[in-house]
């Protein structure tokens, strides 16, 4: 495939939309939210996944850690369907992970909703973990 014709299906790719999703475009209040990516990347992407909100990294302290333990447990775990966690590696940042919920799962991404919801009034989301 020539580079322009790639370049051409990356950004159809990006510019899809959850308008075809209208159910979904109604549950989306600022926690969840689509990933977007550079125009210069070149890795696995996640069009059909939102972004939880919820990640850790390589320099993620024990309550980062604990949130995000915490969040996947919430959501069920990860299924390998509805709910992936992304693991991604950069020769300058170290590793990270974030949770991944597919656009059609509207129940699970009402879970991660009200987590961010949570976590905006209160930094842990469980005192206990």
């Amino acid at each position: 495939m020539r580079y322009e014709e790639w370049r051409e299906q990356q950004l159809w790719l990006m510019s899809l939309t959850f308008e075809t999703q209208p159910r979904l475009n109604e549950k989306i209040t600022g926690y969840v939210h689509r990933r977007k990516y550079p125009v210069n990347y070149t890795g696995a992407t996640w069009y059909e996944y939102c972004s939880a909100g919820i990640g850790q990294n390589r320099d993620s302290d024990a309550l980062e850690q604990s949130n995000f333990r915490v969040a996947l447990r919430e959501l069920g775990g990860e299924d390998g369907e509805n709910v992936i966690v992304v693991s991604e590696n950069h020769w300058t940042v170290g590793w990270i992970e974030w949770i991944a919920i597919h656009r059609e799962a509207i129940d699970k991404i009402e879970i991660a909703e009200g987590i961010g919801e949570r976590l905006a009034d209160y930094p842990i989301l469980d005192e206990d973990d």
